[in-house]
């Protein structure tokens, strides 16, 4: 003020880094974390990605080597690495070591591309932001589309015939340039593993020119591969119970509410008779998560069983756990109001091509740090339907980028 220089108008506080549950760290207390340790013996690049895709800048977040460990070896090791690892021992094995040009598209490969393409707007929006957090994982969400596309395509089999050689080269080729943009998008967080991750895939990163689809041409000549990020095997020691400390999670204001809600696309694989409530089916849905979940519902008075097999939904997955006459619930599905006096809804309706496990998240909220909410915490908002489409007062919510509709009058609400 005295040299007569603008203020700053933003200031960017962030959270502390928290240990044994909750703990702030203490040179007196003694439970410090030395990062040079972790750069020494995992290198600098992991190191960086855990704290980036940790913490949400302004909260705070828990430091546990075990945590350490599970987000290196689930999102570096086997999402990243694998992906690359596959389409740098495919191409060398079939194509003689040089990325050969796409033929013909199909829907899954425009799929990528439209992923990749939402993923670079959002993290140029969302960088100035400081949503560092938010950035990495939606980056993340490109590379598990790529691993997605090759368990759909099937590269490896592809391989075996011959007369399909046109579309093992256009699955080859989607697939190296998704890691590459992935990589590029990467580089602030791991500048050196996106450098030698590029290289194998005959590629490099110079400016924010490369950050579009469509650099690789085809004819790039692979280099050398070998783990970016091998997994860590190790034991890891737990501290004892006593010494564990829940974390507390601060109380949700209204307008935090929809980034925290986890909303994922499912699919009801099975649904049966509540044995103890003639008003619920239990159901089986499959969230994309490996084993399905039991969801109690109260559906009787709007659906017959037959109805809902198969069918999808919009799962709120971060829901508190909630045992409805002795059966534990695992979550609760959206619908809107139908005829509030018969007691009957139908239910949200997803994009046709949503897959489950495919995140619908309100249009222009990054999602926020992981929790655990509570019915009382969706209850601070209100979801309604206007023109057909859920929104959360003027904010849309969508998968993919298409919205997500009810089939009910325009005001009515959604539970």
């Amino acid at each position: 003020m005295a040299l007569d220089i603008p203020l700053p108008q933003h200031i960017l506080a962030h959270g502390w880094w928290l240990v044994n549950g909750g703990e702030k760290m203490s040179k007196s207390a003694g439970n410090v974390v030395n990062p040079m340790d972790y750069m020494e013996k995992y290198g600098i690049d992991a190191f960086r990605y855990f704290l980036a895709r940790e913490m949400v800048v302004g909260q705070d977040a828990n430091f546990t080597h075990e945590g350490f460990v599970r987000r290196i070896n689930s999102d570096l090791a086997n999402d990243l690495g694998n992906v690359l690892n596959r389409v740098h021992r495919l191409v060398l094995t079939n194509f003689e070591g040089k990325l050969p040009a796409p033929a013909a598209l199909d829907d899954a490969a425009n799929e990528v591309i439209t992923i990749a393409n939402r993923v670079r707007t959002n993290v140029m929006e969302w960088i100035p932001q400081v949503k560092l957090s938010q950035v990495v994982e939606e980056i993340m969400t490109l590379v598990r589309s790529v691993n997605r596309y090759l368990e759909v395509k099937a590269p490896w089999k592809l391989a075996k015939d011959p007369a399909l050689k046109d579309e093992l080269a256009t699955v080859l080729y989607v697939s190296a340039e998704a890691v590459r943009l992935s990589l590029c998008l990467l580089w602030p967080v791991i500048p050196g593993k996106s450098e030698e991750g590029l290289a194998m895939i005959g590629s490099k990163f110079t400016d924010q020119n490369d950050l579009v689809w469509g650099i690789l041409k085809g004819g790039e000549q692979f280099g050398e591969g070998k783990p970016l990020f091998p997994r860590i095997e190790e034991e890891v020691k737990k501290q004892p119970q006593q010494q564990q400390k829940p974390k507390q999670n601060k109380p949700l204001m209204a307008a935090d509410v929809p980034a925290a809600m986890d909303l994922r696309v499912a699919q009801i694989v099975e649904v049966a008779d509540h044995p103890d409530a003639n008003s619920l089916y239990v159901l089986k849905v499959d969230a994309g998560e490996g084993e399905p979940r039991t969801i109690c519902s109260g559906l009787k008075n709007s659906y017959k069983p037959e109805e809902l097999q198969n069918r999808k939904i919009l799962l709120f997955a971060n829901l508190k756990p909630n045992a409805l006459r002795g059966i534990m619930s695992q979550g609760m599905l959206f619908a809107g109001d139908l005829d509030a006096e018969a007691h009957t809804c139908r239910l949200v309706s997803v994009p046709e091509d949503a897959k489950p496990g495919d995140r619908a998240l309100f249009k222009g909220v990054a999602p926020s740090e992981p929790r655990e909410l509570k019915v009382k915490d969706f209850e601070k908002i209100a979801l309604s339907v206007k023109g057909g489409a859920v929104f959360c007062g003027e904010t849309a919510l969508e998968v993919n980028g298409k919205a997500v509709t009810c089939d009910v009058a325009d005001g009515n609400g959604v539970h």
